[in-house]
């Protein structure tokens, strides 16, 4: 998971060496969910060609400075061609704009967050009726939301426990989990592919079919 001072580490780095490279930053939209990327041209440690969609240095600074980033990389180049639209602007000037913005953020007090309305309580199935009989034997013993979200928090940080929470309404976890896990990897797969994806969440199919399979026999 990267953030802004990863990216003014690699900026400094560059400024540092004296080296050319191309440094592509990814961040997660508004919607919490698509990827998109911009980047950052250095020219010999000097100076910075901003690609993030304005001509205007000081306006791209101050947007990157906002985005939730995901991952920094950097590519080592002999010369960069910065595009016509690029906003030019001095490297030293771009880091410690950056930091500037590092440290407003860490001296901040936390934002409030108001506590969740409490849901209504759904009515529970008669004792010892079929309903609750079957309700006992359908429901995973795995707490399915905390599980995903340990694997989402890394990736999308504070979102992540407001996108398992729509993920839940949607696909409640008690009821039907492998569906509450297929929309988690869905998620996870936008940012890591779909391969990762699915690696990343195999243990826990495996626990749920080792549960199902163990109440079979």
């Amino acid at each position: 998971m990267a953030d802004l001072q990863g990216l003014c580490d690699t900026l400094q780095s560059l400024a540092d060496s004296g080296a050319s490279a191309k440094v592509s930053y990814y961040y997660v939209g508004e919607d919490g969910v698509a990827l998109r990327n911009g980047a950052i041209l250095v020219d010999h440690g000097v100076r910075a060609h901003i690609d993030h969609g304005a001509s205007d240095a000081a306006a791209s600074i101050a947007a990157i400075a906002t985005l939730k980033l995901v991952k920094v990389a950097s590519l080592q180049m002999s010369e960069v061609r910065p595009a016509p639209h690029m906003a030019l602007v001095d490297l030293a000037q771009l880091i410690a704009e950056f930091r500037e913005h590092v440290r407003r953020a860490a001296a901040a007090p936390p934002p409030a967050t108001a506590a969740p309305a409490p849901r209504p309580a759904e009515p529970a199935p008669a004792p010892g009726s079929t309903a609750q009989f079957v309700a006992i034997l359908a429901a995973p013993s795995i707490e399915l939301r905390s599980e995903a979200l340990k694997l989402l928090e890394p990736l999308f940080g504070v979102g992540a426990a407001r996108k398992i929470d729509d993920f839940a309404r949607l696909h409640p976890p008690a009821e039907r989990p492998h569906e509450f896990l297929l929309q988690c990897q869905q998620h996870v797969s936008v940012m890591l592919g779909a391969g990762k994806a699915e690696a990343l969440f195999r243990p826990l199919y495996d626990r749920l079919e080792s549960e199902r399979l163990n109440r079979r026999s």
